[in-house]
């Protein structure tokens, strides 16, 4: 009984999020038809109504491409922001190591990526059959791989637990690799770089609020809907 109930809830929540999904793409689609593209063909999304009009890609493919770019350009990096402030400020070396040198930032933001990632896993489909540690997966099968797991794994990284600007070994898999590497990969950085250089210079003094910071999971994103900080 316990585990066909699990199954309801299971069944439920997906029910669930599919509804809130196709709320949010009517949402898109009446935001997307509400624009001009020749009269204003600079507009963000005036390229994907082009492409539509010319053929290039059907309404429902334009609706779920601005989808997944909202989600991938703001939800992620909303909580990558959040992640990585609150893993700083828990690490005081490290806090104190960008106060004195702000060039470290970019190795930070690295390293902070890799520590605590936003997207914690992601669904893949096998392209071969391929067996990992004695176990068969075959062509097509549909794999989830555990990114904020890789991303602490002793085998690549030396004190995986550990934030360490210094690191110049392992590679994270926050961002995907290969053919499948987040194109956001570059804005992503830029904006964190530019939050925590503004930290250093105009906040030094930040540190956490003594209260609970509850941490929230909706199902591969991690972080806080709401982190609370004191200057």
């Amino acid at each position: 009984m316990a585990a066909d109930q699990r199954r309801a809830d299971v069944g439920t929540g997906t029910r669930a999020r599919g509804r809130a999904t196709e709320t949010f793409i009517a949402q898109v689609e009446s935001f997307m038809l509400a624009i001009e593209p020749d009269v204003v063909p600079d507009h963000a999304a005036a390229r994907f109504l082009r492409l539509e009009q010319e053929g290039g890609m059907g309404r429902r493919e334009m609706l779920v491409n601005v989808l997944f770019l909202f989600i991938a350009g703001y939800g992620t990096t909303l909580l990558s922001i959040g992640n990585s402030i609150a893993a700083l400020l828990r690490a005081p070396r490290a806090w104190q190591a960008l106060k004195d040198n702000v060039s470290l930032v970019p190795q930070a933001v690295r390293e902070l990526y890799r520590y605590d990632p936003a997207v914690q896993s992601v669904f893949r489909y096998a392209w071969d059959d391929v067996e990992i540690d004695g176990y068969r997966i075959r062509r097509g099968e549909r794999v989830m791989p555990l990114i904020g797991a890789a991303n602490r794994d002793p085998a690549a990284f030396a004190a995986a637990d550990e934030i360490r600007f210094e690191r110049d070994a392992g590679r994270s898999l926050t961002f995907g690799a290969g053919p499948h590497s987040c194109m956001g990969l570059a804005l992503a950085r830029m904006q964190l770089e530019s939050l925590l250089s503004a930290l250093m210079r105009r906040m030094p003094g930040l540190r956490l609020a003594p209260r609970e910071q509850p941490r929230q999971q909706h199902g591969s994103f991690h972080g806080y809907d709401r982190l609370m900080v004191e200057h």
